[in-house]
């Protein structure tokens, strides 16, 4: 089905079961009726809102789009046709408006801006006013200690540190890994190994040689997404595999790791 024929169906549906009549003709702009004969106004969310996402709510949000209609001929059979641009426009569907103007759906929010414009037309798709909002969405942080089995070893030029992930996870962009780091190691290489990764290789090194701060809590900002992670590391020593740390650098032990997710 075409989206012009969807978008007519929809239309038809709704004339049917509110018991509208409408007469059917050609298409027309907005242009072509008058300008001040319908106000159509979006309600929420408002123009400049953000909208966070609850503890443990699905990701895209879902939230409630509403708004009224103002002014014209109130027993015309009116619709409004509301999609949302982040990088593409994604229809959200088409609402009835009511006998009091007033109109609503259910919309989604998956990005991080969006311009939310709304299209008021009548059952022959006679454009009658648009309105549009930009808001924003965001996730709220989610931090937890990601647990496993933690694990150390040392030789004469390296040391590593490791945690052995209780279940192969999914990290992705954007996540903060937190880092508890002991010894007395200044420069070390972090690793993500995936399932399979042989841990005898460079496999899910994060970065390069990164300097660890005087309170030995080091902070990592994926850049991209890393899958089925079984082992998350931390290397030093005087050398990390190929890498160089600078002779004198000291060993690496891990207390902790904690996951960051949802920063703004």
């Amino acid at each position: 089905m075409t989206d012009f024929h969807s978008r007519w169906h929809n239309r038809v549906a709704a004339v049917v079961s509110t018991g509208f009549l409408a007469a059917m003709g050609a298409g027309a702009s907005a242009e072509d009726a008058a300008p001040s004969e319908y106000r159509l106004r979006i309600d929420s969310p408002s123009h400049g809102s953000v909208l966070f996402a609850q503890q443990g709510e699905d990701w895209p949000l879902v939230r409630t789009i509403e708004g009224r209609v103002e002014g014209g001929d109130r027993n015309r059979a009116l619709f409004v046709e509301v999609s949302v641009l982040t990088d593409t426009w994604y229809p959200q569907g088409v609402a009835v408006v009511g006998q009091d103007g007033r109109w609503s759906l259910s919309g989604y929010f998956g990005g991080t801006t969006h311009r939310l414009r709304a299209r008021l037309t009548d059952a022959a798709d006679t454009e009658l006013a648009v309105s549009t909002v930009e808001l924003a969405a965001r996730r709220l942080p989610i931090e937890l200690s990601l647990s496993g089995e933690l694990g150390a070893a040392s030789g004469p030029s390296w040391s590593a540190a490791w945690l052995d992930l209780a279940s192969a996870t999914d990290f992705e962009v954007g996540d903060l890994l937190r880092f508890e780091i002991g010894g007395s190691a200044r420069r070390v290489v972090v690793r993500l190994l995936p399932k399979g990764g042989d841990p005898g290789t460079q496999i899910g090194v994060v970065g390069g040689v990164i300097s660890v701060p005087y309170d030995r809590i080091l902070e990592v900002v994926l850049k991209r997404r890393r899958r089925a992670v079984v082992q998350i590391s931390v290397h030093g020593g005087s050398n990390a595999w190929s890498m160089a740390l600078g002779a004198g650098n000291g060993s690496v032990t891990l207390d902790r790791v904690d996951l960051v997710r949802g920063r703004p």
